[in-house]
């Protein structure tokens, strides 16, 4: 996942931004955000943004003025700003140094200005196209993608560093991100290029064999990045007078001139950028100290003896900054999009598994009583991210119309050859129409067809989409009202939809981690896992472990991890129309709830009616017994029976007055209202099951002034401290409440052992991720759950085993072949396996990891206790799908 720095943790959010000239109304708008958490969910928003002036129909036809956007690569030239004109700027993107003149420079920067605009005027699908230089979807062929990414991401490392320099000379405002983004992009230039007194050799970017072939896949690659990065920012905003697309066309056409001028001598172009950047700052030293004499010290009065700085030497910073913080802060998000696109074909090797060996996926899905939609997704490290924020799932589903695009054209084509020995499977879920959703898979062993749907399939990521949002809102910042950047409306249809694309030896390796009994039983891949089928609060054990569409049958059949998917327990006879019935029921009885800090109110004037009208009969009652009895029986008296029928109406009252809580004060009772101050109470008197009452209080936590205690809080925000009043939350929460909720959890491995992590993602929360290898941040967790007995028996099979169990495996077939024709060796190594498969089950059964053999089943684990924590994971393990509790 690209910039591991900026999307680190659940802790991080979208990129943020300083105040400056520009950035003022950019930084106002990211902080108030898209979405506040009091507007409906995604579905129902439709429907009321398309009455709005910004809000314009998804079938807009895209037309471009070139000429615009050529002027936009001239701006260093002349730039007007309001009455003001600028000469003689630096210009970013600048190539002429690398090769190319000035003129050449501009034919180049025209060409691909029109490439562009041509391939985002399309309304077909857009394939790549190595011609030639990749062949087939082999160990060889993954690699040889890799290795031209990784030249891509190298050089533009180069691009990076020389845009940030300007920055960081002429934009004082945006000084701290420009040292920050100098400093990587000038380590990975030092690392990758110059190692003439480095201990560590071999870090340069490794060529195709071919020479030629290289530079056809290079120039392909980077052609197909810009074409998809541009079609998708241009079908998710819009300007009439084109400021938004003109600067999009403008900065990647440069970058891609820019790149292939680079290509030609990367390693002399990298050094050239290196001493730029050296003589740069060695003159940016030398001025700061020749202008100390140039700045004044003002004291404000004389009462103050704080003195305000200013320099002499700043009268135009004003003005230039606006189009250099215009010109970085662009091209800064722009690039984070740019590296993300490409590290989907790049095997950093955080997984260790080499570059043949991945499987990425997303998934659209609903949460909550609103069907709120949440975008989550994983890359071939294992990252994951996820958003229900309605503009982020806006911009991934129109970068997943692109890819659905590309998957169409490729279904199309006649007479595909495929290699099974080397197939990559892609599969989707498309579900524009809930009663037939069209599903299917596509197996391929031709790279580009590959790449074709690698590349946009990274753009649906939320994070690529949060780049995206930021983008556009920053644009907004820098256009007046008569020309204001304008979104997209809704998709009016269902827009449930899942992609998984995993490769052969990624299939191979998963049946024999399967047959060896190595899976964990606790986790699944996003692409395994029952997200899309829709998980229900209610029902725990509903679709929890429900089959997937997107896994292979074929590759699975008989496996252990399909028996655990299609493996459903609990009453799944109810429809889904049912369900929602029964659900929309108890959401209209949760709807009466009135929140106070520490407290809930419902009303209850039927019961309390009841309870009085029965009471006012007795008293009544007992008051006419004296005058219809009289005399008649002889030595009692009448009102002795009147005072014994109001003793028992009294009695029945307090009978009732205590029915749901211990302190039903007479005020509250007589006003048909009963306050609960824990979640046990509130169901006694709704009637409504707990998990339901729980997933209700998450959802509506960022829109009530309720504050919470233990003893099970621990998935909320606003908790009281210790020995305050609030709320009690009484009852743990189920795995399946968490997720309906619009959390996502996942286990991750650090040095200390396996963790829960909880991404929180509920409609209002902004995106979050989970990144291996990340930085330190606040986060919501489980801490070492590999400490109690629900520990994963697949982790330590057997004493004998070793570590890596591809390993083990490997040198257990080996075996197995070398003594294939000494049959009694045969035999015996098969009765070692027997044993040690029987083992390993008694060992599962003795520690509560299985109820049954032969299936991925656990015994129910203790509460899980949540905890905000500063905390730091190596590895990404997947998503936990043990049926637990938290608290």
């Amino acid at each position: 996942m690209a910039d591991p720095e900026v999307g680190t943790a659940p802790a991080q959010t979208r990129p943020s931004t300083a105040k400056g000239r520009l950035g003022a109304r950019a930084f106002r708008t990211l902080t108030r955000g898209l979405i506040s958490g009091r507007e409906p969910s995604p579905v129902s928003l439709a429907a009321i943004k398309r009455s709005r002036r910004d809000i314009i129909p998804r079938n807009k036809r895209l037309i471009f003025d070139i000429e615009k956007i050529v002027e936009v690569t001239r701006f260093h030239e002349k730039y007007q700003s309001g009455p003001t004109t600028l000469t003689g700027l630096a210009k970013f993107d600048d190539m002429h140094v690398y090769g190319p003149g000035e003129e050449a420079e501009k034919e180049l920067i025209e060409a691909e200005i029109k490439r562009l605009v041509e391939a985002a005027e399309r309304e077909d699908a857009q394939l790549f196209d190595s011609q030639g230089a990749f062949t087939m979807t082999d160990r060889d062929g993954f690699q040889d993608m890799s290795s031209i990414a990784d030249q891509l991401l190298s050089n533009f490392e180069i691009i990076k560093q020389d845009n940030s320099l300007h920055a960081l000379r002429y934009c004082p405002t945006r000084g701290e991100l420009a040292v920050a983004e100098f400093s990587r992009s000038r380590k990975q230039l030092v690392a990758r290029f110059q190692q003439e007194d480095s201990p560590v050799k071999g870090g340069e970017p490794k060529l195709l064999k071919d020479a030629e072939a290289n530079k056809k896949a290079y120039f392909a690659l980077v052609d197909f990045v810009t074409s998809s990065i541009a079609q998708l920012l241009v079908r998710s905003a819009f300007s009439y007078r084109h400021y938004w697309d003109k600067y999009i066309f403008a900065i990647l056409a440069s970058w891609s001139a820019k790149l292939k001028a680079i290509s030609y001598n990367p390693s002399m172009s990298a050094q050239q950028s290196l001493n730029e950047g050296t003589d740069t700052l060695k003159s940016m030293v030398d001025e700061t100290k020749q202008n100390e004499t140039l700045v004044l010290h003002v004291r404000l009065s004389k009462d103050n003896k704080n003195e305000a700085t200013v320099s002499t030497l700043e009268t135009d910073s004003d003005v230039t900054t606006f189009y250099y913080e215009e010109c970085f802060l662009l091209r800064y998000h722009l690039g984070k999009l740019f590296t993300h696109a490409v590290e989907a074909l790049y095997s950093s090797e955080k997984s260790g598994s080499g570059a043949a060996c991945f499987e990425t996926g997303f998934s659209i899905y609903e949460t909550g009583f609103e069907k709120t939609l949440t975008v989550v997704s994983s890359d071939r490290d294992g990252d994951v991210a996820a958003s229900s924020q309605p503009s982020d799932v806006k911009c991934s589903w129109t970068a997943l119309e692109l890819v659905h695009r590309n998957t169409a054209a490729l279904m199309a084509v006649e007479n595909r050859v495929v290699h099974d020995e080397h197939a990559a499977n892609i599969a989707w879920e498309w579900r524009k129409d809930i009663q037939s959703p069209p599903t299917g898979h596509l197996e391929t062993s031709n790279p580009d067809e590959l790449i074709s749907i690698l590349v946009p399939l990274a753009l649906c990521s939320p994070w690529a989409a949060v780049v995206a949002d930021t983008m556009i809102q920053l644009s907004s910042s820098g256009t007046d009202e008569n020309d204001p950047i304008m979104q997209f409306e809704f998709p009016k249809h269902d827009c449930r939809a899942s992609y998984s694309v995993s490769t052969c030896d990624f299939n191979l390796q998963e049946r024999r981690l399967d047959q060896k009994s190595f899976h964990d039983p606790e986790v699944r891949s996003l692409t395994r896992s029952p997200l899309l089928r829709g998980i229900r609060g209610e029902n725990p054990s509903l679709c929890i472990y429900k089959e997937s569409p997107l896994i292979f049958r074929s590759k699975l059949a008989g496996s252990s991890v399909e028996k655990s998917l299609t493996g459903v327990e609990g009453d799944t006879s109810s429809s889904p129309e049912k369900l929602d019935l029964d659900r929309a029921a108890k959401r209209r009885k949760l709807q009466n709830l009135v929140f106070s800090e520490d407290s809930i109110s419902y009303p209850c004037r039927r019961y309390v009616r009841t309870v009085l009208g029965i009471a006012l009969t007795w008293v009544l009652g007992g008051m006419a017994v004296p005058f219809c009895v009289g005399e008649r029986i002889r030595g009692v008296d009448p009102f002795q029976i009147t005072t014994f029928i109001w003793v028992l109406a009294g009695f029945g009252l307090i009978l009732a007055k205590s029915q749901y809580v211990s302190d039903w004060p007479w005020h509250d009772f007589l006003h048909s209202k009963v306050v609960c101050r824990s979640v046990s109470e509130l169901n006694d008197v709704t009637g409504v099951d707990g998990q339901i009452t729980l997933m209700y209080l998450l959802q509506e936590e960022s829109r009530s002034i309720l504050w919470t205690r233990g003893p099970y809080n621990g998935m909320f925000e606003r908790k009281v401290k210790e020995g305050a009043a609030g709320f009690s939350i009484d009852i743990p929460i189920e795995l399946s409440t968490l997720i309906d909720s619009g959390f996502v959890m996942l286990k991750v491995r650090n040095e200390r052992g396996e963790h829960l992590v909880c991404l929180d993602v509920r409609k209002g929360n902004p995106a979050m991720a989970a990144v291996s290898g990340g930085t330190k941040s606040k986060t919501l967790l489980v801490e070492d759950i590999s400490k109690d007995n629900s520990r994963s028996a697949m982790t330590v099979a057997s004493p004998a085993t070793n570590q890596n169990p591809l390993k083990n495996s490997a040198v257990q077939e080996t075996r197995n072949s070398a003594n294939a024709t000494d049959g009694t060796s045969t035999v015996v190594e098969s009765s070692k396996e027997k044993t040690v498969e029987k083992s390993t089950i008694n060992e599962g059964r003795k520690r509560g990891w299985f109820r049954k053999a032969g299936k991925n089943e656990l015994e129910r684990p203790g509460v899980q206790r949540f905890k905000e924590v500063d905390f730091r994971w190596n590895k990404v393990l997947g998503i936990y799908v043990r049926d637990s509790q938290f608290g």
